[in-house]
Order: C-alpha cells, then sequence, then structure tokens
C-alpha cells in the first residue's frame, strides 16, 4: 500500500512540475534593435559634440563626458514584462558611478528601469508590459554621464566606435594642482552613488606650520564611512608637490589618523573631525575619507564639505569642495493604431543581401494555399507587409512564410512564423496588437558554385590517326573510329551505347560524323588494341543494354527482412515474460 501511494505522489509531482514549466514564462534579452549613440564633451561647460570628425578636441582625463543613447526597435521584435537590454561601453569609457533610473513615457508611465553598473561598464533595462500593450514603433533614449577611463586610452589621437558611430578625439591625462597650502575634491563613489570620495592634500610646498590644526565639516546630511579616514604625511621633498598624483607616488612616513577627534550628531553618526596636528616641519600631508549621502539625498543635488586649517603663524585658510551628484533620465515612445503592419526580417549568409531578392507571402492560419499578400526584401533585410484594417473586434492568425523562387546556390529557410493580431474597440477605433510567437527571422545560405569538368559530347568527323612502321616493307596501319552501328562476330564489349572501334589496315577517312563519347583506340605494333577510355585490349564495341538487363541477376537477399521479423519476435516474447513475472510477484 505504502509503495503505491508513493508511486502515486510521484506521478503527481512529475505532472505539478510539467504544468509549472509550461505556465512559467522566461524572460528574454532584447538583441534586435539599431542604436544610433551621440557623445558631447565636458557638458556642463563647452558641451562639443565627439564625431568621426573631431580628432582635434581634446578630452582630459576626469572631465565628463555625457553619452547618448537613441534605440528604435522592429515592430516584428517583441518586448514583454521582465525582459532586458544591456547596453556595454566600449573599452576606452567609463561609468562615473553605478546607479539607477526609470525610462518612462511622455505621460508618466514607466517603461523600463535602466541600471548602470560602473563595474562591468554596462546598462542594463528592464521592461515593463508597456511595450506588449503599445507595440508599433517603439522607440527609447536615455543618456548617461561617462568619463575616459584612464587605464584604457593612451595619449593622443584615438578612434572609438560605438552605436553604429565613430568618435575621434585627442586623449590627455590630466594631473591635475595640489595648490601652495590646500587642495581638496570629492567624487562619487563608483561601486555606491550613494557614497562620496573626499581627497586633500595640505602643505603641498613644504612650509614650516606651528601649532597645526586641521577641521573638516561635513556638509548636510553627510556621515563618515566608518573606517574610511586616513592622514599621511611625506617626507620632505627637493621641489614642491605638482599635484595629487606625485604625491601618490611617494611613500608615506606618518599616519597621524588617531589623533583625530569625530563629531557626532543625534543618532551618533560622524559628521565632522578635527586633527590638533601640532608642527609641520616642512611636510606635505594627504587625507582622504568617504562619507555616506543621506536616503532623501536627490539625484543631481549639489554637495559640500569645508575643510579649515589654523596655525600660530598663519592666518586659519579654509577651502569648500563640492560635488554635483550623477543624474541619469531616459525616454520612451510607441504607438498602438488602427493599422496593422506586419514585419520580419531577411539575413543572408554567403553573400551581400540586394533589394528584391527573396520573396515573402503573408496567409491566413485557416488557409494555407493562397497568400493574402506577397512581398520581397528591402536592401536593409527588411520585410514590411502592407497595412490592414479591421472591421470587427476578435483574433485574427496569420503564418509568414518565404517562397522558394529557386535561385542558383541558394539553400532556402522553410521556417514558418505565427503570428496574432487582436483587436479591440477602444471608443469606436478598431485597434490591433501584434503578437509573434517568436521574431520572423528567415535566413538563407549562398554557397559558392564548384567549377567541374563535364563529359562532352563530341559530334565531328572521325580523326584518322595513322603510324607506320618501317621494316624491310612499309606496313601503313590506321585506327578509325565510326559512328556506325556494327554487327561483329565473336565475343563483344558492351560500353551502353551502339558506338564501335573498328581496327583497318588501309588508310581511311569516315564521311559520317561520330557521335557519343569518342574513344581513341591505339594499336601497338604487336596487333593489340589499347583504348584510352579504359577498357582494356578489344576488338569491336557493339550489343546494346537490353541485353545486359535480361541477362543481369537478382542479387541476393540481404536478411533485413529476417531480422525485422525476429525483432518483434523478442519484443513479443519479453512482454510475455514481464506479465508472467509480475502476476507471479501479485
Amino acid at each position: 500500500m505504502k509503495l503505491k501511494l508513493l508511486g502515486l505522489f510521484s506521478v503527481l509531482a512529475v505532472l505539478c512540475g510539467s504544468l509549472l514549466a509550461l505556465t512559467t514564462v522566461k524572460a528574454a534579452e532584447i538583441t534586435n534593435y539599431s542604436n544610433a549613440a551621440t557623445l558631447y564633451y565636458d557638458p556642463e561647460k563647452t558641451n562639443i559634440e565627439i564625431t568621426s570628425s573631431t580628432a582635434e578636441v581634446v578630452v582630459q582625463s576626469g572631465v565628463y563626458l555625457r553619452l547618448v543613447n537613441n534605440i528604435e526597435f522592429p515592430n516584428s521584435q517583441d518586448i514583454n514584462e521582465g525582459d532586458t537590454l544591456t547596453i556595454t561601453l566600449p573599452d576606452e569609457f567609463a561609468l562615473v558611478t553605478t546607479m539607477s533610473f526609470p525610462i518612462t513615457a511622455a505621460d508618466g508611465t514607466v517603461v523600463g528601469t535602466a541600471q548602470a553598473d560602473a563595474a562591468s561598464k554596462t546598462v542594463t533595462v528592464t521592461f515593463t508590459d508597456h511595450f506588449s500593450k503599445v507595440p508599433e514603433n517603439k522607440k527609447m533614449s536615455f543618456d548617461i554621464t561617462i568619463l575616459a577611463d584612464r587605464g584604457k586610452n593612451t595619449e593622443g589621437e584615438t578612434t572609438v566606435t560605438f552605436g553604429g558611430v565613430t568618435f575621434s578625439y585627442t586623449y590627455k591625462t590630466e594631473e591635475g594642482e595640489a595648490g601652495d597650502y590646500e587642495m581638496k575634491y570629492g567624487y562619487q563613489a563608483q561601486e555606491d552613488a550613494g557614497i562620496v570620495k573626499w581627497r586633500v592634500v595640505l602643505n603641498a610646498t613644504q612650509d614650516t606650520i606651528r601649532d597645526m590644526t586641521i577641521s573638516d565639516v561635513f556638509g548636510e546630511g553627510q556621515t563618515l564611512v566608518p573606517g574610511s579616514l586616513r592622514a599621511v604625511r611625506y617626507e620632505t621633498q627637493p621641489t614642491k608637490i605638482r599635484s595629487e598624483d606625485h604625491l601618490l607616488t611617494l611613500d608615506p612616513v606618518e599616519n597621524f589618523t588617531d589623533k583625530a577627534v569625530f563629531d557626532y550628531n543625534s543618532d551618533g553618526g560622524i559628521t565632522g573631525f578635527t586633527i590638533p596636528y601640532g608642527d609641520n616641519h616642512n611636510w606635505a600631508m594627504y587625507i582622504e575619507y568617504s562619507t555616506y549621502l543621506s536616503d532623501n539625498t536627490p539625484a543631481g543635488a549639489l554637495v559640500n564639505n569645508n575643510l579649515s586649517w589654523s596655525a600660530s603663524n598663519f592666518e586659519t585658510r579654509s577651502v569648500e569642495a563640492l560635488v554635483r551628484l550623477q543624474t541619469a533620465s531616459g525616454t520612451a515612445s510607441s504607438e498602438k493604431s488602427e493599422h496593422v503592419v506586419l514585419q520580419a526580417t531577411k539575413l543572408l549568409e554567403g553573400k551581400t543581401l540586394t533589394e528584391g531578392e527573396f520573396t515573402f507571402e503573408l496567409y491566413s492560419a485557416e488557409d494555407l494555399t493562397t497568400p493574402i499578400q506577397t512581398v520581397t526584401n528591402a536592401a536593409d533585410g527588411s520585410v514590411t507587409f502592407s497595412a490592414m484594417t479591421y472591421s470587427a473586434e476578435g483574433t485574427y492568425q496569420y503564418v509568414i512564410k518565404e517562397k522558394d523562387t529557386a535561385e542558383a546556390n541558394i539553400a532556402y529557410d522553410s521556417a514558418e512564423y505565427r503570428t496574432t493580431v487582436t483587436v479591440t474597440d477602444e471608443n469606436g477605433v478598431k485597434m490591433g496588437t501584434v503578437d509573434y510567437d517568436a521574431a520572423p527571422v528567415f535566413t538563407n545560405t549562398f554557397t559558392e558554385p564548384t567549377t567541374t569538368e563535364a563529359a562532352t559530347t563530341m559530334e565531328e568527323p572521325a580523326t584518322t590517326t595513322t603510324s607506320t612502321t618501317t621494316t624491310a616493307t612499309t606496313t601503313t596501319t590506321a585506327v578509325t573510329t565510326t559512328a556506325a552501328e556494327t554487327t561483329t562476330s565473336g565475343s563483344a564489349t558492351t560500353s551502353g551505347s551502339a558506338t564501335t572501334s573498328a581496327v583497318t589496315t588501309d588508310p581511311a577517312t569516315t564521311s559520317e560524323p561520330t557521335t557519343g563519347d569518342p574513344e581513341t583506340s591505339l594499336q601497338s605494333t604487336n596487333g593489340t588494341t589499347v583504348s584510352s577510355g579504359g577498357q582494356g585490349p578489344s576488338t569491336t564495341a557493339a550489343s546494346s543494354s537490353a541485353k545486359n538487363q535480361k541477362n543481369q541477376k537478382k542479387l541476393p537477399s540481404t536478411g533485413e527482412q529476417t531480422g525485422i521479423f525476429l525483432t518483434g519476435l523478442g519484443i513479443v516474447i519479453i512482454a510475455i515474460a514481464a506479465l508472467f513475472l509480475l502476476r507471479r510477484k501479485k
């Protein structure tokens, strides 16, 4: 009983799993689209557009660029809820930070959510169901801030291809300056847009500073990332410290982080610090730390931190650093009209596709013999049927096929694609929604023809070849190939046609043209005829193929029928034995 129940549960589990597999819809990665990208350098100041002819534009490291992606989808590309599209930046570019932002339609409807990932240099859009409901003329555009990647660009002219567009510019590494006594700046962390990293260089001129005290007050809503503060000093150098890059090539000789005294807010977060350092004997200093932004800090906001230092031999000095938080945006549009246009895509492997080269037919799913429409492909491979309108609500099903026109050296795609048009009445207008079972893509293959030497039928007068052997007397032997049917005595070799190779002793030329494959017999001095056709010694070649067919013996049986019978008999015996054993167990 237990075994029977266990078996029943096993069957139910298999059925449930199969049902779940059938009802689960997997998200797809969208790859059928075009992207006409544009690029702008230093968008907050010069906003210079970078194109294929702007090699003279100098792009400095650390200066922002704005990348705009203008994406279009063919109507044949279905986009359903959960589907994704991933844009990968070329190696020469880097994202400023990791962040997400919405893609919205004009009425505010969210079409998708974009996730920019600085580590992988990708922007992935995850779609809602909007494009599945409004599926025609689908377009999407989003812009995002990027940088020229210092590790992937080299000094000088650079060319980058992205989104079907070529960008040319001259790359230059810019170290910046450390100033004389204080320099501070900040930037959003690549790994987290909610963190800002701050960098400070003090006393780059390497002056003597007495009783030095350093203070840093964070801007509103910022708190210190625990463990991120680091304060060090360096040995005196022969020359002034030029930049942060210059300073970071040196090894620090003292870490004075533990001298910091922190300020706290009511929640226990650190909102600033003070370092009573003491005398600075001609030493450059470097301080770095990170702050969290509050959750309500909006994208695009300007955040700040203020550093100051005082000494007994200097007036108090201060510097404020500002960081504009990154922002990105995206828009989308699509249409749903009373006119339904079905589309497909044509691909040709092996040679370049030309306009009108292949023919496509649209059928009603209820009649696959008479096409509703017949069109040809465009030069870019697009296949567009004429617009259709509907007078009644309902569901209409169609099949798209490619017509095999037997073009030489072409292997045709025999696939058939089904599509469903759902027509609804919206305020008196019959609106159609198209759903393709699969994106209709037809791929044909062209194969270069191979050159072969075919056998040729010659129709010309027979050529007489005369060879002469001189002994005490002269004997002339002539070889003649004739096309006349010959009756011979003795054995005959059948060659499939009634062509006779006869040997004569006198010079002769036939007046009748030869037919079939000309075959020349060469007679040696001992009187044996050698055929160039590979038939061996021969005197005549006459008779008909019909005679051979009559005398041909029947081939022996291979045993295939017997094998089939024995196989069937074996299956029956095994089934009977299994039934017998099953009954004995019961």
